[in-house]
Order: C-alpha cells, then sequence, then structure tokens
C-alpha cells in the first residue's frame, strides 16, 4: 500500500497520526492528505491534540532517494515512492575500493622486490669484501715472493678463478704460470688484481 491507497484517519484535523502503510510509527496528515513526515517514539511523546499544528521541536530531513530521484522529507531508512534503501554503493566507490586495494598491492610487492635487490647486493659486497686487497697491499707484493708469503702479506684469501672466466681475464694468463686473483677494495665492480707464479715464485703482477 502507498500513501495515495492509504485511507484518511478517522480525526481529520492536521496531527501525528499513526502510520498508514507502517514505514514508521506515526506520519503527519495536514488536514487533507498524508505528507511525506513521518516519526517515530519521540513524536508520540509530543503528538498534539485535534487542531494542534506540527510541533516545531521535530523535524524530519530532507532526502533524495538515489533509485528514483524523489525527494521526501522523512526519517524512514527507506524511499516512501520506490521502497528501496536510501544507501548506495556506487560503482565510483566500488572503483575506488578496487583501486585502493590494486595499490596496496603493488607497494607491497614492490617493496619484497627492493628488499630482495638490496639483499643480495650486500651478498655480493660482502662477497667480494672476502678476497678484496687495498691498492697500498699491491704494491708491497714483490716479484720474487714465494706464493706463501703474498697470501700471508694480504691476509686474504684469493678469489674463485671461476668468477673471471665470463669476463675474459684468464684469457691474459701466462701460460706456463699459475695465477691467483684478488679484488681490488674500493675499486670498481670486476677490479682486480692478477698475480702469476713460476715454479713457485711470483713472476708478473698485473691490475685489470
Amino acid at each position: 500500500m502507498n500513501l495515495n491507497e492509504a485511507a484518511a484517519p478517522a480525526d481529520t484535523t492536521a496531527g501525528w497520526k499513526n502510520d498508514p502503510v507502517a514505514e514508521s510509527e506515526w506520519r503527519w496528515w495536514d488536514g487533507e492528505a498524508w505528507t511525506d513526515r513521518v516519526g517515530a517514539s519521540q513524536a508520540a511523546a509530543s503528538t498534539p491534540s485535534a487542531g494542534a499544528v506540527a510541533p516545531d521541536s521535530f523535524t524530519a530531513p530532507n532526502k533524495v532517494c538515489p533509485h528514483c530521484g524523489a525527494a521526501s522529507q522523512t526519517v524512514a531508512k527507506k524511499c516512501p515512492n520506490c521502497g528501496k534503501g536510501y544507501k548506495k554503493r556506487t560503482g565510483l566507490k566500488i572503483f575506488a575500493a578496487i583501486c585502493a586495494v590494486g595499490l596496496a598491492f603493488v607497494i607491497g610487492c614492490s617493496a619484497l622486490f627492493i628488499g630482495g635487490v638490496n639483499e643480495a647486493v650486500n651478498e655480493l659486497n660482502a662477497e667480494q669484501e672476502q678476497h678484496a686487497i687495498s691498492k697500498s697491499t699491491y704494491d708491497q707484493i714483490e716479484i720474487g715472493m714465494t706464493e706463501q708469503r703474498v697470501r700471508e702479506l694480504t691476509g686474504k684469501s684469493p678469489e674463485d678463478r671461476q668468477s673471471f672466466e665470463s669476463e675474459g681475464i684468464l684469457n691474459d694468463e701466462p701460460s706456463t704460470s699459475k695465477c691467483i686473483y684478488y679484488n681490488q677494495a674500493n675499486g670498481e665492480f670486476l677490479d682486480t688484481f692478477q698475480l702469476c707464479f713460476d715454479a713457485g715464485k711470483l713472476t708478473s703482477k698485473n691490475d685489470f
């Protein structure tokens, strides 16, 4: 039943009457027809007697239905015109929510990726440092020193020879020599010192 079909109250003077369509407890009858003004128990406490006017202390808010566009002065949760709720989850709100979730996902993945890259770089730097000697230490190494004396002077173990295969550095080794390699401390990546021995004694030294 809608307001147009609702019967007039027994007392047709203007005032708060029992809501004929049961959307609320009370509805305002203006003396000729039912209005969109409704109220709950607080209106009942101040229900005017016959011939009284609506109390100034209670005014229902104006609402516009997001579904049918009807404007009503009401406290009801549903539109009196179409019966649907006043709250509507618009496509824009849904899209904004999806974007927010997607952005959080991208930021989270980026943070994990950056963290992984930084960890890999730190591990590589630590590995390089384990086999690195300074330029001043390199300069102290003299031709004729034994390999044992060179290792004692540097205090570091040489780098793994396999690290230099792809760089072509091993191609510069003397064919009859045994060579070891150290990284250059504070140098660029793959800056290298080459020390080559014949019969256990240093015969050449190079930096790349």
